[in-house]
């Protein structure tokens, strides 16, 4: 709500408001959510769209959990309602403490080079996507709100600490917190300087080692002959272009096909398999 309210406030183009419905809450609760985002969208004359999300559907035919499913179903539904709607940038919510907590969880999880927070921009299939909110906390949102007099609500899945983020956010963050009270910035200072480097390691990878052909994306053999930095940021620039959630375990199961031609292929995400032959690794996409 913070982020529509001052979207409002300072922008005179037209608004779209998005709420995704994900299933996972009990239906009181999502409605609750909708009538209050609708009420503000009401005095304001934004249009508000909600759409639910097949994310349990996804998570059983994916490897992936219930967060990732969730992500992939909001930013491929915000880009299609962006091209439908002729929108000039998608915004985010997204604010500084999910930007730590994400940089932890890539920590725990292995992602290794692919160590960042949440960037202020990106873009999916060239539409810019833009976190204005990126460098403030929780706290200050929630203080913005309430001296606007907007209405927010608590999603109650927030306190679940079955799901991953919610054991950071819930567990393990007040303990660091004891140990330095601004750990959220300092994780998210942290992560810029190892992008900063990261970015310079894929500023070397020649562009002829990755290509499409025949609907797969393609790496040469000749990564072999490179840096292990460079392998492994190439990896992961592979997976970004893919879409496909990088750690540790994923990069190493791929790199190691290398060494195997021909060799079985391995099946990455439910979307996208590897493999290698004819001199290169191919990820193919479960279609072919």
């Amino acid at each position: 709500m913070a982020l529509l309210s001052a979207v409002v406030a300072s922008t005179r183009g037209k608004v779209l408001a998005v709420y995704f419905d994900h299933g996972i809450r009990a239906l009181s609760e999502r409605l609750r959510d909708i009538q209050t985002i609708q009420t503000f969208c009401d005095n304001e004359s934004v249009r508000l769209v909600v759409r639910k999300l097949p994310v349990r559907a996804d998570v059983r035919r994916s490897k992936d959990g219930i967060e990732a499913a969730g992500r992939r179903w909001r930013y491929r539904m915000l880009t299609h309602l962006a091209r439908l709607n002729q929108a000039n940038a998608i915004m985010t919510a997204h604010h500084l403490n999910d930007s730590a907590e994400t940089v932890l969880l890539k920590i725990v999880r292995g992602s290794g080079a692919g160590l960042s927070g949440i960037s202020l921009f990106s873009e999916r299939t060239g539409i810019p996507i833009v976190r204005p909110l990126i460098q403030f906390t929780k706290h200050e949102l929630e203080n913005y709100c309430k001296r606007q007099g907007v209405g927010y609500v608590v999603d109650s899945t927030n306190s679940n600490n079955d799901y991953s983020r919610n054991r950071i956010r819930n567990r393990v963050f007040p303990e660091l917190r004891k140990v330095n009270s601004n750990v959220d910035t300092e994780l998210c200072r942290f992560a810029a300087r190892i992008q900063t480097m990261s970015d310079f390691v894929r500023s070397q990878i020649p562009c002829h080692l990755m290509y499409w052909n025949h609907h797969m994306f393609h790496i040469s053999n000749q990564l072999r002959d490179y840096h292990i930095a460079i392998q492994n940021v190439t990896i992961l620039d592979a997976f970004s272009r893919l879409s496909i959630e990088p750690s540790a375990d994923r990069i190493e199961r791929v790199l190691s096909l290398m060494t195997m031609d021909p060799c079985p292929q391995i099946q990455l995400t439910a979307q996208w398999y590897a493999d290698h032959r004819d001199g290169a690794l191919r990820f193919k996409p479960a279609t072919c």
